[in-house]
């Protein structure tokens, strides 16, 4: 590269002095010849400050051209490095692509078979509802058939109910009699006991008096013939009392 454009600098010095020699070539002969010596003067100045020029300009593009050279090279890692990861990448991004197609595609075969396995459950789902809705329609129409057995079977009911309340009213005042009968039954039969264990009192006695008379009576009937002739007074039983055959109760 550098040494290109030396060469164009010198084609270009080359021209330059050609150039001035061509216009120098169209003077006089006398001013021509002392052109020509001011020009090949300021001709060879001018080469010099030129290739001066040249060769710092050149120094500075070896310079530059260094530079370059390290920052292309060190470019030229970067991208070589920048090919290596991006090939990486594509690698990376097919083998992901391929994963993600791989799992969209078991994605979408689960979800067939779950929406398959939906619509089945469906369909036994709604034909059991419609072998229930037939069972209801079906149990429908025989209870609506029913409704006048039913109906006159509930006023049949709703007599005998009546019936049956009535019988219990009158039971209920039976008993209410009946609990009022069995009181005074008991207050009766409270009275009578009372009675009876009066008359059971008396009898004691009149038994008492009786076992008491006895002696005496046998000993008048032998000591006197008018009492053994006069009859001898007896007892019988009259309710709970004793009571003298002819006589009052003892």
């Amino acid at each position: 590269m550098v040494a290109l454009m030396v060469a164009l600098l010198w084609v270009g010095v080359a021209l330059l002095c050609y150039r001035q020699l061509h216009q120098t070539s169209t003077l006089s002969g006398g001013a021509m010849e002392e052109s020509y010596r001011d020009t090949l003067e300021c001709t060879e100045e001018d080469i010099t400050d030129k290739v001066v020029f040249l060769e710092k300009r050149v120094t500075e593009l070896e310079k530059d051209t260094a530079a370059n050279g390290e920052q292309h090279s060190r470019l030229k890692q970067e991208n070589l490095q920048l090919v290596h990861r991006a090939n990486a990448l594509e690698e990376q991004l097919k083998e992901q692509e391929l994963r993600a197609d791989q799992t969209l595609l078991e994605e979408i075969k689960k979800q067939r078979e779950m929406l398959s396995k939906m619509e089945r459950e469906k369909s036994i789902e709604i034909e059991n509802l419609q072998a229930r809705l037939q069972q209801l329609d079906d149990e429908n129409s025989e209870l609506r058939s029913c409704v006048p057995c039913l109906r006159a079977n509930i006023e049949r009911l709703e007599e005998e109910k009546q019936k049956l309340l009535d019988e219990i009213e009158d039971l209920t005042v039976q008993l209410t009699e009946e609990q009022e009968n069995k009181r005074r039954m008991g207050d009766k039969l409270s009275h009578e006991r009372h009675q009876f264990q009066k008359e059971k009192e008396s009898t004691q006695e009149v038994r008492s008096l009786a076992a008491r008379c006895s002696p005496a009576l046998l000993e008048g009937s032998f000591a006197s013939p008018a009492s053994a002739a006069s009859p001898k007074p007896t007892f019988r039983a009259f309710g709970h009392a004793w009571v003298e055959e002819g006589g009052t109760a003892a």
